[in-house]
């Protein structure tokens, strides 16, 4: 086996000498970038080391060193920042003096290649992805020399004599974060979902979309879609993929759009799966950002119709809604939930619906399931509708505001309501904390009166709040959760801000 004579030179600070050699990387490894900033523009980090280099860890030459980088790696993976073992600081040293050495390569171990402990000091790096048991990729720095990542394979010579294992990351081995390839790949973070149509018979070709996220630093240029080697039970054509953009910039995502074709003697409820892998243009196969989709065989017919729900009245508090869902074919039995914000209404399951209190100021949808049998169970939901409050925001003269009403600000966050526990007050419609309050008076209802003000009645009709006001002609809650009394000319007759509790 051909070793990677790498001359680090990575001396303890207290020696007296030092032995400098110009780095000798072995030909047969590939390097994948070089110098802080060259593999920074692509996604693959130094973690820091460029600033933090130059201090000593566990007693090393900082700078350009494999041992103080190592030894960096180590202290930020949370080992203390002391040498773990007595024997010399150089790389020669890290794996004879250590029993934490094996020929098992871990991410977040430390590469070491031994030496003479003479001319040749030996070299160390750090594991940044175990690709295979044979093939790693490693990020180094060398003292004379740069900053780089490579890949190291056992077949093409230059494996490293060990592995010691201060701070492995956890996980089973395999890369926990790939910060990028030479073209600026970086994690992928994959989905995906079929898209129309949406049932898989034996013998069909459907379209299956794929997304996978660029959580790099680099833009990805020149992307592509294929299939990593191996054997695959679906077939898909001639794997031709639709990329829906030129380029994926730095947290967006790549969509692709790929037709498959389900094998014409696939058993019904059968489970198939299919890999993807993105590829660089001119670029074999990447090692990572697999992604394989699992697909249920389903025989079921969609619907032939299956048109999306609508919703007909007023969206005003106490007001009803109706829920109209058109003509579907074949005629299903449908099931009906309307929705707040997205999320089911307790409840509400009829093809009407009374809007309530705690609608007021939210969106509201109806959604319709249509089954048949032999069809797939197919959901369609309506556009939503913003219901008001049944004054908007403002109360005007005459009108009252009783235990079922609410007046809501025009941004939906503050209400003001009557209390169950007799009062007037303003709440945040979300916390459901009071920003004022007449106090418990047991009031059940508030008018404005038309000689302006703003009086509230207990069930026997007798005033026990009021504003003592004058010429105030509406009364407003307003965005910042402030009750007010407005003339016709918008001066302030009464504010909540200003009064007493």
């Amino acid at each position: 086996m051909r070793r990677l004579w790498v001359l680090c030179a990575g001396l303890a600070v207290a020696a007296a000498s030092v032995v400098v050699a110009s780095p000798a990387h072995a030909e047969t490894s590939a390097g994948l970038c070089s110098t802080y900033q060259g593999c920074e523009a692509l996604g693959m980090g130094n973690h820091g080391y460029d600033t933090a280099g130059s201090r000593s860890y566990w007693r090393m030459y900082g700078g350009h060193n494999c041992t103080n980088y190592a030894a960096y790696m180590m202290v930020r993976a949370g080992h203390a920042n002391s040498r773990p073992f007595s024997t010399s600081g150089d790389a020669w040293g890290w794996g004879h003096g250590s029993k934490r050495v094996n020929g098992t390569p871990k991410v977040g171990s430390v590469a070491w290649w031994d030496g003479d402990g003479k001319d040749n000091k030996g070299h160390v790096a750090y594991v940044e992805a175990v690709l295979s048991k044979t093939s790693i990729i490693v990020s180094e720095d060398s003292w004379g020399g740069e900053f780089d990542w490579r890949v190291i394979s056992e077949t093409s010579g230059g494996w490293p004599d060990g592995f010691i294992h201060y701070k492995d990351e956890s996980g089973d081995g395999t890369v926990p974060e790939w910060r990028s390839s030479p073209q600026g790949f970086s994690v992928f973070t994959a989905s995906w979902q079929q898209i129309s149509p949406e049932y898989l018979k034996p013998g069909g070709t459907f379209w299956l979309q794929l997304k996978y996220q660029n959580t790099g630093t680099a833009t990805w240029r020149g992307v592509t879609l294929g299939i990593p080697s191996g054997a695959s039970p679906v077939v898909v054509g001639d794997r031709v993929a639709v990329q829906q953009q030129e380029s994926v910039a730095p947290g967006e995502w790549a969509t692709f759009s790929v037709p498959v074709t389900i094998p014409a003697d696939s058993r019904d409820g059968e489970i198939l799966s299919t890999t993807f892998q993105p590829v660089a243009s001119g670029v074999g196969w990447l090692r990572f950002g697999r992604s394989t989709a699992d697909l249920r065989v389903d025989s079921r017919d969609l619907f032939l119709a299956s048109p999306t729900p609508w919703i007909t009245g007023t969206a005003e508090q106490s007001q009803v809604l109706t829920a109209n869902l058109g003509t579907w074919n074949p005629s299903p039995a449908v099931s009906v939930d309307w929705l707040r914000n997205g999320e089911p209404i307790p409840g509400a399951h009829g093809l009407s619906y009374t809007l309530r209190d705690a609608d007021v100021g939210t969106s509201v949808s109806v959604r319709v399931e249509g089954v048949a049998s032999g069809f797939v169970p197919t959901t369609r939901d309506s556009s939503s509708v913003w219901v008001a409050s049944k004054f908007d925001n403002a109360l005007s003269a005459g009108e009252s505001l009783g235990r079922s009403d609410q007046l809501v600000s025009s941004n939906g966050v503050w209400r003001a309501v009557q209390t169950s526990s007799g009062k007037l007050a303003v709440v945040n419609r979300f916390t459901g904390k009071s920003a004022w309050s007449s106090g418990r008076v047991g009031s059940v209802t508030t008018k404005l009166r038309r000689d302006g003000n703003l009086v509230s009645y207990n069930r026997a009709g007798k005033p026990v709040w009021s504003t003592g006001t004058s010429k105030a002609v509406e009364a407003v809650i307003t965005n910042s959760g402030k009750l007010v009394l407005r003339s016709a000319t918008s001066r302030i007759r009464w504010n909540s801000a200003n009064a007493s509790r």
